[in-house]
């Protein structure tokens, strides 16, 4: 005779009250991003819906990997970098020890505006943006979401007063005695809100 076993199966029961259900549709950039695990956590792309790919082609740190972008609901733009696995925190410049010549990783926003990534002390990172021009700039708080991933999000229409910012890239310059190695992604394309009145 066969031997018989007994199995518990337990039963759920599930109480709700006034509960909305949200249904999103990921694109497929934020699809792969989201189960891509060397690129951080989900909630860095929780904003994300446009981004580009880069491939392992530079010799550099501030290879990128990642770059993405969305207006938020509220008007502002969330921003996500990732890097390749050489990259560390440290190799960040400073502020004030940026310029054009030196090792840089920033983001251009449509002609207008660009940023760049800082470390201060305590291994804090910045996102200094603006036009450089005589009113210079703006500085954002950067949160990590994995060693190699920055995610910032700030508010442009309060900077451009109604200029168009409709696309984003990322270009990064690594430079030593021995090596010049620049990177530049894709155009990542936003949709634009309108600024007027902010």
């Amino acid at each position: 005779m066969g031997s018989c076993a007994r199995v518990w199966v337990p039963r759920f029961v599930v109480v709700t009250t006034a509960v909305q259900v949200f249904v999103l549709t990921p694109t497929p950039a934020s699809a792969d991003l989201r189960v891509s695990p060397s690129l951080g956590e989900a909630e860095s792309t929780a904003f994300v819906s446009s981004g580009q790919w880069d491939p392992d082609d530079v010799e550099s740190p501030f290879d990128f990997r990642w770059v993405g972008a969305a207006y938020t609901s509220t008007g502002k733009i969330h921003l996500s970098v990732s890097f390749y696995d050489a990259f560390r925190l440290r190799q960040l410049p400073r502020p004030g020890e940026t310029s054009d010549l030196d090792s840089h990783v920033s983001v251009w926003l449509s002609g207008a505006l660009n940023g760049y990534f800082m470390r201060q002390p305590g291994g804090r990172v910045i996102f200094e943006w603006g036009d450089f021009g005589s009113t210079c700039c703006k500085t954002s708080d950067v949160t990590r979401p994995g060693p190699q991933v920055f995610s910032v999000t700030f508010n442009p229409c309060s900077y451009v007063y109604g200029e168009e910012i409709d696309f984003a890239f990322g270009e990064s310059y690594w430079r030593t005695h021995r090596i010049r190695a620049r990177d530049r992604t894709g155009e990542v394309e936003l949709s634009h809100p309108n600024c007027e009145g902010n």
